[in-house]
């Protein structure tokens, strides 16, 4: 019940449900939110005529388990997570996690695919195998008609786009969480070095006055790239990273991005090869041994990265004269 609470505080803006709204008129798709047993905390917005008949029929329970085990789908792989309902229609699950724990879940679609061959392609799930769909009611035939149809990539980048949304919208809760227990203690507790100044404006103000992602991300990161420098033969994913920022995969991109260092990998290439030219100047280790070293899968495919971005072999920059001796050492 605890998570359930949680989730009404994290929604308790009135605007959330504008917001909710205003997402199914902007993109044409239904959404609903639910908490982690799949039972509806907002009201639908722009729910489907043939889905209100089967909710408000004898269907009403596996439109939940739908809900619920999309949720639960989402939360595992803390991603959008996009399938078939018992129905056969396009849904999919936004999860709403906050410092571990799953509260539930955006809920989007009600949709057709545009192209039927993309159906193979997404799980249908709370399906009862023992008994067949029926549609017997002429009004749930002629509901059914009226569905929209959508390409599968479309409702892919509309998933994608609301997971950045909730992310964000998990990120300001937490800031506002520990604004609340500074305010209720009026002492310092262990929190991140880079919010310790915006905590000491909102002591003396009294008022919650962010700043923006902007001003903070590269303190945020701080803790990543350290990490990098000191385990570039370790597991540098991007889960494992963020967690180290205490974020989530999704939004430690977000805030990587604003850096302009390109890429996440193209960065993690960088700096591999970087300690990998100290290594063909200071060492004597061969390159299979220096790719290995990088946890490269092989010596071929570290070639190909080197080259790529220092442009010349490893064995050509470890003898060509020109290159310079000053480099830092290991």
């Amino acid at each position: 019940m605890k998570n359930l609470v949680q989730l009404h505080k994290m929604l308790e803006n009135a605007q959330f449900q504008k917001i909710q709204d205003t997402l199914s008129i902007t993109t044409g798709l239904s959404f609903v939110t639910v908490d982690y047993k799949g039972v509806p905390v907002t009201s639908h917005s722009m729910c489907t005529e043939f889905c209100k008949i089967m909710r408000e029929g004898k269907y009403e329970k596996s439109c939940e388990r739908c809900d619920s085990r999309g949720g639960l789908e989402a939360a595992r792989s803390q991603s959008p997570y996009i399938y078939l309902c018992h129905a056969g229609l396009v849904d999919f699950a936004i999860p709403i996690i906050y410092e571990g724990n799953y509260l539930g879940a955006v809920m989007g679609g009600q949709v057709l695919l545009e192209d039927q061959n993309d159906n193979a392609k997404l799980e249908q799930i709370a399906v009862d195998h023992q008994k067949q769909m029926m549609l017997p009611k002429k009004s749930v035939v002629t509901a059914s008609k009226k569905v929209a149809v959508m390409p599968l990539e479309k409702i892919r980048k509309i998933a994608e786009m609301i997971f950045i949304m909730c992310n964000s919208m998990v990120e300001e809760a937490r800031l506002k969480q520990s604004f609340y227990e500074l305010n209720r203690n009026r002492s310092f507790i262990h929190v991140d070095e880079c919010f310790s100044d915006q905590y000491t404006h909102i002591l003396k103000s009294g008022q919650p006055t962010f700043y923006s992602e902007g001003d903070r991300s590269h303190e945020l990161l701080k803790p990543a790239f350290a990490y990098i420098r000191d385990h570039l033969s370790g597991d540098l994913s991007l889960q494992t990273v963020a967690s180290i920022c205490h974020v989530s995969p999704s939004y430690f991109s977000r805030i990587f991005a604003k850096q302009k260092l390109g890429s996440y990998s193209d960065y993690i290439n960088g700096e591999k090869i970087s300690q990998a030219k100290r290594y063909l100047k200071l060492t004597d280790l061969t390159i299979s041994q220096i790719a290995s070293k990088l946890s490269y899968a092989d010596s071929g495919y570290f070639i190909k990265v080197f080259k790529k971005i220092v442009g010349v072999t490893p064995n050509e920059y470890r003898h060509r004269p020109d290159i310079s001796d000053n480099i830092e050492q290991i």
